[in-house]
């Protein structure tokens, strides 16, 4: 069974249970059940077809978990009303006023058609496996795009931190500042080839910092990256900001830095997908926190909470995408772009790459 046959078997399995929750008789117990079993049966087919758009083998993985968990929940609703024992007559919905005992042939047809479809779903999920070890199938040029967009990424990213090198022991806050600013605006360099080379073309990172004149600008902070117009004003923007030194002590601050501008940007532009690019020092990350472990571990905390903004009718203090790194100052060795305990969707290794989806899921047309 390919997977257009499986779209199509999920679909028509949706509307047999539609069709069976229609002919269950009007008492409380049946409504109710036939809410939940009309809710995780239709959730078959719709999170079937959501895999195929999956991004990665890893999140086609996830959601084909997802169907099976529907599929088993199905089941048993399908189970229990037909162990219920209901009075009474079916009201007709499928041909005419049904007895119980059709309505049980039903239940076990439908039934027949989910398990043959938890049959092949197993074979589904490790053929894409295969297919991502081995290189083969649609998946492979895909995933080793992705492998050498990320590569390439951070081969940028550590030139960038070797052509400033640091070591000074004693340096004065004057100078901490200074270098983290000059490795933001180069980061921000990075940043705006990269998603030029994703294909948005028209992203800028101002050489001399922050540009506060762009098309539909905001007052006086202005932004690192953006991309903009004279028809939409701002599309898309990424803030870059860095603690490299004495992070468990600033955090908080920067943090609420960080809020107060995805707040300003969105209340002028609700429809612009705004990303926010964190590296903080590798070193001092590890140093340890009362409540989070360590001061990573602090950091990712406070910024999952402002990360994921799917729609624009979401909070605007919220970032569509973040991306978090680690490093330390004049050490290419030391940057790490995914941090094994920072969550996969907040990780600097694919955040052009998500910034990129957003837009283009968001500006279809553009």
């Amino acid at each position: 069974m390919d997977r257009q046959e499986m779209k199509e078997r999920t679909r028509a399995f949706a509307l047999r249970v539609v069709k069976l929750v229609q002919a269950l008789p009007r008492n409380q117990m049946a409504k109710v059940l036939g809410n939940q079993l009309l809710r995780a049966g239709t959730a078959v087919g719709a999170n079937y077809r959501a895999a195929q758009r999956a991004r990665t083998p890893r999140e086609f993985d996830a959601k084909l978990g997802i169907v099976e968990e529907e599929c088993d929940e199905t089941s048993y609703w399908m189970d229990l009303l037909a162990e219920a024992g209901w009075q009474g007559p079916v009201r007709s919905a499928i041909a005419g006023r049904l007895r119980r005992r059709c309505l049980l042939k039903r239940c076990r047809c439908a039934a027949g058609a989910l398990h043959g479809m938890r049959r092949v779903l197993p074979s589904l999920v490790g053929s894409r496996r295969r297919a991502t070890r081995t290189g083969a199938g649609d998946s492979g040029p895909r995933r080793r795009d992705m492998e050498g967009t990320a590569r390439s990424f951070l081969g940028d990213i550590q030139s960038a931190v070797a052509s400033l090198p640091w070591g000074a022991g004693d340096a004065s806050g004057a100078d901490k500042k200074n270098h983290t600013e000059r490795l933001s605006h180069r980061f921000s360099a990075i940043i705006a080839r990269h998603l030029g080379q994703a294909g948005l073309q028209d992203v800028k990172a101002p050489s001399g910092g922050p540009d506060k004149s762009f098309v539909g600008g905001y007052g006086p902070k202005g932004v690192d990256v953006y991309l903009s117009d004279e028809r939409h004003g701002l599309l898309l923007t990424s803030g870059v900001k860095g603690l490299l030194f004495d992070p468990g002590k600033n955090l908080k601050n920067r943090y609420r830095d960080m809020v107060m501008e995805a707040l300003e940007l969105h209340k002028r532009f609700p429809y612009a997908v705004c990303g926010h690019f964190f590296f903080i020092g590798k070193t001092e990350a590890s140093r340890g926190s009362k409540k989070f472990g360590t001061v990573l571990g602090e950091a990712v905390a406070l910024l999952q909470n402002i990360a994921d903004r799917k729609r624009p009718d979401e909070a605007p203090e919220l970032y569509e995408a973040m991306g978090i790194m680690v490093m330390d100052p004049g050490d290419s060795a030391s940057v790490d772009l995914a941090p094994s305990v920072v969550p996969e969707h907040l990780q600097a290794a694919t955040y052009c790459q998500r910034l990129v989806h957003i837009f283009q899921h968001r500006n279809p047309f553009f």
